[in-house]
């Protein structure tokens, strides 16, 4: 059975280390991005399986704009894109990004994985 990968984007170290150990020992491989940059192009040449982002990183680029731009690209428009934030414009952000699904910050580690499943089993 082949694993399905999951690119990760966050601006906070730990919780980009958390949520990779988390994808990791639930059984998928993982790739992580700190600010987001190069991620457009990983996700073009890798076409995961999933991508999680969160919408505001301080350093690099913003989450919303890069699942925007995914989902209007042909190659990755049909990658599924969960956002993560604490901002309170996480509905919207999704709405406007065509992202599918969210999950706010903080988050409990069961309802990430059961997001997570919903899109790559």
């Amino acid at each position: 059975m082949n694993k399905k990968t999951i690119l990760i984007a966050d601006d906070d170290q730990d919780i980009l280390d958390l949520v990779a150990a988390l994808l990791m020992g639930s059984g998928y491989r993982v790739h992580t991005s700190y600010n987001g940059d190069g991620l457009e192009d990983l996700a073009s040449d890798e076409l995961p399986d999933l991508l999680i982002l969160d919408i505001r990183m301080r350093h690099g680029r913003n989450g919303k704009e890069i699942a925007t731009r995914l989902k209007q690209n042909n190659a990755t428009k049909d990658i599924p894109i969960i956002l993560i934030s604490a901002n309170d414009d996480i509905v919207e952000a999704v709405e406007v990004s065509g992202a599918d699904a969210f999950v706010p910050k903080p988050f409990n580690v069961k309802q990430l994985l059961e997001v997570v499943r919903q899109f790559v089993g």
